[in-house]
This record gives structure tokens, sequence and C-alpha cells, in this order.
């Protein structure tokens, strides 16, 4: 059975995919700011900016049971916030 959680992250945010307490995986993740001019980076990597328009996407056909995923505001408010949906294994 799977089930969709949605978060909403202030700044810097960390995904522990094993830390996630009553599930066996995560089938699908995106993250993206709330705000259309915000932008988030991955794991410091400036190459590949998130944004509203372009958000953060990962999908699998197995359950991902291990990964910490690093997110931080990039040109934009400390304080900006993020969405986070994932589709959880139950």
């Amino acid at each position: 059975m799977t089930f969709l959680q949605k978060n909403i992250h202030t700044g810097s945010f960390t995904i522990d995919v094993s830390a996630i307490n009553n599930c066996k995986g995560i089938l699908s993740i995106e993250v993206k700011p709330i705000n259309r001019h915000d932008t988030l980076i991955l794991d410091n990597i400036e190459s590949d900016l998130i944004s509203y328009k372009t958000p953060f996407v990962l999908t699998s056909p197995l359950p991902i049971t291990r990964g910490v995923l690093n997110f931080k505001p990039y040109n934009s408010d400390a304080n900006m916030q993020s969405v986070v949906r994932m589709l959880l294994v139950d």
C-alpha cells in the first residue's frame, strides 16, 4: 500500500530516507520552492538549480530505502519555504 506525504520546510533542510518512520521506502519524491522567485540547490551542486518551474523529482519502480538529500536556498531568502511531496510504501 502507498500513501502521499506532504511537508513544508523552511530554509536549509535534509531528507534522510532511512529515518522516515512507518514506511518501507519511497517510490517518488518532489521538492520545489513555494515562491516562484526562489531557488534551491541539492548537495551544493550549483549547476542544477531547483525552482518552482523546475522541481527536483526522483522516481523509482522499487522502493528507495536509504539515502540523504541536503537542500539549501541559493540566491534566495534563508527563510524561504519549500514543499516536499513523497509517495511512500507502507
